[in-house]
């Protein structure tokens, strides 16, 4: 066993520090455990530690320099993408999809800014309903 659950206690953790604007933290504590997280046979664990890495990359990385490093990242976030979609983690399928479209449109790529964009919007609408009943 990796000693990595589906309930991996490192998520809500590297979110606070996400949510607290502490992304050096965040990307350290992620890297220490990535290749772990990886070759875990958890799903869940490798999607979620996938997106985190993308996200902690993201925030930390130099301005001039977000572009190449997203080209880099950007298989990383179509993997956890549909991981998720496979575990229907609508919650975190709906995180991704902003993720991208977020970067896509910072990128200028139109297209693929609105087909996120709408997919996003489809999930999260599914979610209200869902949440809804």
């Amino acid at each position: 066993s990796s000693g990595i659950n589906a309930e991996w206690p490192l998520r809500p953790g590297t979110e606070a520090q996400i949510s607290l604007h502490l992304f050096e933290q965040a990307r350290a504590t992620i890297e220490t455990v990535l290749v772990l997280a990886l070759s875990s046979n958890s799903t869940l664990t490798q999607s979620t530690a996938r997106f985190l890495y993308a996200q902690t990359k993201m925030a930390t990385c130099p301005k001039d320099r977000r572009h190449q490093t997203f080209q880099r990242l950007e298989e990383h976030l179509k993997i956890a993408l549909e991981g998720f979609l496979a575990l229907s983690h609508a919650q975190h399928v709906c995180e991704v999809f902003y993720f991208l479209a977020r970067l896509y449109d910072e990128f200028g790529q139109r297209d693929d800014r609105n087909k996120c964009a709408k997919k996003f919007r489809n999930f999260h609408q599914n979610l209200t309903v869902h949440d809804s009943m």
